[in-house]
């Protein structure tokens, strides 16, 4: 009698690494979220949506629709921050716009970017894989002119930290 015994991605860390450059010509932030493969279909699978393998079907319209549509629910970014006394006030979020992705075996590159209004602070939740993993820290760097101006480290329930553009 023979069994076989399978992991559903195990690895020791649970980590996710978001680039957000300010590209002051075009008035975008331009994001770049590295995901480990694994974790990422099974964030899409937990979403109760579809079973879901990027390294088997590649890029094709659900596979697509699923990745952008879950990473643009999750990584959130706010222009302007509230002073005290407007601590309650809602600031508008910006329009996630897909860009693409690409994916080898083990790790997936997600892009999207958002249209800058200002040159003002902004605001960002990255709750991307929070759901599944209680020890997910994903971690932000914020680049300006190719350096990094300010990181983040963000986990399960953290809400929108603040970063300057100017």
């Amino acid at each position: 009698m023979m069994s076989t015994i399978t992991t559903y991605g195990f690895h020791k860390y649970y980590v996710s690494i978001t680039t957000i450059d300010v590209n002051v010509e075009d008035g975008t932030l331009e994001c770049s979220i590295k995901m480990f493969t694994d974790d990422l279909e099974r964030a899409i699978e937990a979403s109760g949506r579809y079973d879901v393998s990027i390294t088997e079907y590649g890029s094709d319209k659900l596979v697509d629709s699923l990745i952008m549509d879950y990473v643009c629910r999750r990584l959130s970014i706010r222009y302007g921050t509230p002073s005290l006394e407007e601590t309650h006030r809602e600031y508008p979020l910006l329009a996630c716009r897909p860009v693409g992705f690409e994916t080898d075996v083990d790790l997936t590159w997600v892009y999207i970017e958002y249209k800058q209004p200002g040159n003002e602070t902004y605001a960002i939740k990255n709750a991307c894989l929070t759901e599944v993993f209680e020890e997910q820290q994903n971690i932000v760097h914020i680049r300006k002119e190719g350096k990094v101006v300010k990181s983040l480290l963000m986990g399960k329930g953290d809400d929108f930290k603040e970063f300057p553009i100017d």
